[in-house]
């Protein structure tokens, strides 16, 4: 136990070293804090939510969403840089050679604003010129190799990639809430349907899927984050709402626009173990 706890209190360490270094206002709580009393406290405060084992903690089954709630607090320091990592771990798929800085930019560009009601980040992120400066950044602490093609790829030491998969990890879970919502949108009737019936079905289609394997994170299924993705729709008029009844917009009636968007997305979250990333919202019975 002491083991585990002893490399929990290195992790916590370089969290707040990093914290402190995003300059996000944060630095009221970090100064002078002992990492070992936050990791005695945390421990007791999630012990209902977490699991010991042997050398390591684990979440307990019911624990994801609490622990991502806890998580999300730190999102907001990290979203640039997490935009960034998911962009070139995204592209990096199709192109193990390398991606500009401009398809890099592309990426991140869409998922900052995919993303927009959920975070609020000191930078403005659609300027490219933040966006420019944070991977300059990034290459500069050794995070991307920038190539003789001048192509950017992540660095292979294992302590990069380390925290290139922890950037990513804090937002695919979103990114997966708004997968799985625009894929139940496939099933809206001309009709239109009860947002609270909308809201429902997503979210039973997001734990089917999840418990099928075939997304990743359980916190994905988080009603506040899809409650978030539908309004966000709606401000991109891929819906419109009109007496509590949700419709198709005029432009995503058309199958293909919204096939379009929904690969899009699919583009840039992380594939869960097994999974088939041709989900068809027709597999399943809402």
């Amino acid at each position: 136990r002491d083991r585990y706890q002893r490399r929990v209190r290195g992790q916590v360490s370089w969290l707040m070293d990093e914290i402190l270094r995003t300059n996000q206002g944060c630095e009221d709580w970090i100064l002078g804090e002992n990492p070992q009393t936050i990791v005695d406290n945390a421990l007791k405060l999630l012990d209902p939510v977490i699991l010991h084992r042997k050398n390591m903690i684990q979440p307990a089954p019911n624990g994801f969403i609490t622990l991502a709630f806890y998580r999300n607090k730190l999102c907001h320091a990290f979203a640039i840089e997490g935009f960034i990592a998911c962009s070139v771990a995204s592209l990096s798929v199709e192109k193990p050679d390398g991606v500009t800085k401009d398809e890099v930019i592309d990426g991140a560009k869409f998922i900052s604003n995919l993303l927009a009601i959920e975070f609020v980040y000191k930078p403005n992120p659609d300027t490219e010129n933040d966006f420019d400066a944070y991977i300059d950044s990034m290459s500069q602490r050794g995070m991307f190799i920038l190539t003789e093609e001048e192509r950017y790829k992540v660095a292979r030491s294992s302590a990069q990639q380390d925290v290139f998969q922890y950037l990513c990890s804090l937002f695919w879970p979103f990114i997966e809430s708004y997968w799985i919502c625009c894929l139940v949108l496939y099933s809206l009737k001309p009709d239109g349907i009860p947002i609270s019936s909308l809201l429902q079905r997503t979210q039973w289609l997001a734990e089917t899927l999840y418990s099928e394997n075939k997304m990743t994170f359980h916190e994905s299924c988080s009603m506040e984050t899809l409650q978030n993705a539908i309004h966000l729709f709606a401000r991109w008029n891929v819906i419109t709402v009109n007496n509590d009844q949700v419709f198709l917009g005029a432009e995503y009636r058309n199958e293909e626009a919204l096939r379009s968007l929904l690969e899009r997305i699919t583009k840039f979250r992380k594939v869960a173990t097994g999974n088939d990333t041709a989900v068809n919202c027709a597999d399943f019975p809402i």
